[in-house]
């Protein structure tokens, strides 16, 4: 069995989505006044709902192995969960936290990977179940308890009426039917180098944003994620490019026609324009520390205006921060300190265009929009003689 702790230990609250909801409606047993919390609890196979005030339990739901993220309908009625180690998605009524449904991610499979029968599903009637879970249980009777694809990453067409999951381990996008909680359609998505595993969604327009990671976890480095650009339609991919380490959370935002893409081994946040171009990089671990220091960390600083830039510089293959980088824009400079990081303040509002020089390594450029206020900036540099392109 592949290990999952990369995404499933340190963050299995954390990224599993918080559904705030009203509990006035009309369906279900168990019913609660005000707003509630659902939680997911892989530990007891469970969605928890809490009462947002008190932090009650108000209810908890036995949904499958290793619930992950939830998503909510677009009516705010139903609350939808990645059963990982079920190969399936749980469907929950929100007024009263009550399991309404489930439906596999991808049909139970007849043969094992060395392309022997399974008997064990013909005998148990497998294939006519809506999760894994209704046979891997953890009760003992079927070994191993988490088996199938690994489905994680969840989006909701425009209208609600279609649900798209990512699966880890196939790295298949399953395209269900929730009308009737059938598989529509299963597309396989080619590989980009080792980034191979498909994890998070999003859904902007006409486009569906998928993020592929190396497999993880892993002590070797590894390159960056991908991101790929489907067109929804007939879902041929539009472009693959290169983001930070373990993308494992995407955000669209309509209304600024961009996605958001995280970044967790590289403290950073992409932004992604609809034609899937980087336009900005926020460094979350650098604006904490010039935040919090009381000081910046190497200050090319004079008059000039009101905005800074705060910004990490590593090494493309290794990670590793990089000190003694000679950093330039608008004509300011300053060099990075032995964390990488480094300052640039009294900048005028606008367009920056930024240059990076250090021995043993090839020029960098970045562009930034300035503001008032810290801009963060996030940069790579490769040694030379590698082969490979700036992204």
């Amino acid at each position: 069995m592949r290990k999952l702790s990369s995404l499933l230990a340190a963050a299995l609250v954390l990224v599993a989505i918080l559904a705030a909801c009203s509990g006035d409606g009309s369906q279900g047993g168990e019913q609660s006044a005000g707003e509630a919390i659902f939680v997911s609890l892989p530990a007891a196979d469970a969605v928890g709902k809490f009462d947002a005030e008190t932090g009650e339990v108000l209810r908890q739901a036995t949904v499958g192995m290793l619930p992950h993220n939830l998503l909510l309908s677009k009516d705010g009625s139903k609350l939808y969960a990645a059963l990982v180690g079920s190969q399936a998605i749980a469907e929950l009524d929100v007024a009263s936290g009550d399991l309404l449904r489930t439906f596999l991610t991808e049909p139970v499979p007849e043969r094992d990977e060395d392309d022997t029968v399974i008997q064990a599903h013909i005998d148990q009637d497998a294939f006519s179940k809506t999760s894994c879970f209704a046979c891997h249980d953890g009760s003992g009777t079927a070994q191993p308890a988490v088996v199938g694809t690994r489905p994680i990453g969840l989006v909701l067409s425009a209208e609600g009426e279609t649900l798209y999951v990512a699966n880890i381990r196939s790295a298949n996008l399953s395209v269900i039917d929730l009308s009737t909680g059938k598989l529509d359609r299963l597309l396989h998505l080619e590989p980009n180098g080792v980034a191979h595993e498909p994890t998070a969604l999003a859904l902007l327009g006409d486009q569906l944003f998928v993020s592929l990671l190396p497999t993880l976890p892993t002590l070797e480095p590894h390159p960056p994620a991908v991101v790929r650009r489907l067109d929804l339609d007939t879902f041929t991919p539009l472009s693959d490019t290169s983001t930070g380490r373990n993308a494992a959370i995407l955000l669209a935002d309509d209304s600024r026609g961009r996605v958001y893409v995280s970044n967790v081994e590289t403290d950073t946040l992409s932004l992604f324009d609809a034609d899937a171009c980087v336009f900005s990089v926020l460094l979350v671990a650098a604006v904490l520390v010039a935040c919090s220091s009381g000081g910046p960390p190497a200050d090319g600083g004079s008059s000039g205006g009101t905005g800074s830039i705060n910004g990490l510089v590593t090494d493309s293959s290794t990670g590793s921060r990089l000190s003694g980088v000679a950093v330039t824009v608008a004509g300011k400079s300053a060099t990075t300190n032995s964390a990488g990081e480094f300052t640039v303040t009294n900048l005028a509002a606008g367009e920056a265009k930024l240059s990076f020089a250090k021995d043993g390594y090839a020029p960098g450029y970045d562009n930034a929009v300035i503001s008032d206020g810290p801009t963060p900036v996030l940069v790579t540099l490769k040694k030379q003689g590698d082969l490979q392109a700036y992204d």
